[in-house]
């Protein structure tokens, strides 16, 4: 059924399983509004599907050659990793950073995951700002830094707090399977209670908690911690 539809939605792509990894392959045409703009555009994509989708993401690749003729049209210093595609070696080389994994599960809970949907919520969003910095140099809606940076950047949105030892005490709370109550002392030590002091913090962490995104919020805690291990990313309270 799932492939039924999105046959019909992606006439030009089609499923394939090549040396037994199952691919959804071919030419991506859209015609969406994004934040105002209306983006017309097409892009050459593969998509491959883990062993566990879906349980992870599948991996998103643009085969077409236009982020490497978009990263020389602008002189990107850092290629096509200043596009948000993976360089680094491995599995994952090429692919896109579609968003931070702490957003994985807001966006996409487990339980409602279909390729449409993820295509609709991650890939054209994308895809879309793709289209539109070749075009003018800048990103349609902002962008996240790179590694570490932008994890950090994804939970202070999420938790509507700058302060990176707040965001810690967060995350290994719900590490611990613990849910944030409004009544508890607040995790900055005001010694007032969260719903008066860090009253985001409740929302932020009932939708990690709710949209099942943990799992991924658990392997971003993991590189927070090696990062601030490595002598990274400090601690620091931001204003």
């Amino acid at each position: 059924m799932e492939k039924a539809l999105i046959a019909a939605q992606y006439p030009r792509l089609r499923y394939a399983e090549v040396e037994g990894k199952v691919l959804l392959s071919g030419t991506l045409a859209f015609r969406v509004s994004l934040d105002g703009q209306l983006i017309e555009d097409e892009y050459q994509i593969s998509v491959e599907f883990p062993d566990d989708y879906p349980q992870s993401l599948p991996l998103v690749r643009e085969v077409g050659g236009r982020k490497e003729r978009t990263a020389s049209k602008w002189s990107l210093n850092g290629g096509i990793m200043d596009l948000h595609y993976n360089t680094v070696a491995g599995a994952v080389q090429g692919s896109a950073c579609l968003c931070a994994k702490a957003l994985e599960g807001i966006y996409l809970p487990r339980e409602s995951r279909t390729i449409a949907r993820f295509i609709e919520k991650l890939v054209l969003p994308f895809f879309c700002n793709q289209s539109y910095f070749e075009a003018t140099g800048t990103w349609l809606n902002g962008e996240y830094s790179h590694g570490v940076m932008g994890i950090w950047e994804a939970y202070a949105d999420i938790l509507g707090v700058a302060d990176r030892q707040l965001i810690m005490a967060t995350l290994d709370m719900l590490a611990e399977k613990r849910t944030v109550k409004g009544h508890w002392l607040c995790l900055c030590g005001s010694g007032r209670r969260v719903r008066d002091c860090h009253p985001s913090l409740l929302e932020g962490a009932f939708r990690i908690q709710q949209g099942s995104a943990f799992p991924g919020a658990q392997e971003d805690l993991v590189g927070l911690r090696m990062q601030q291990s490595r002598g990274g990313v400090p601690f620091i309270v931001e204003g």
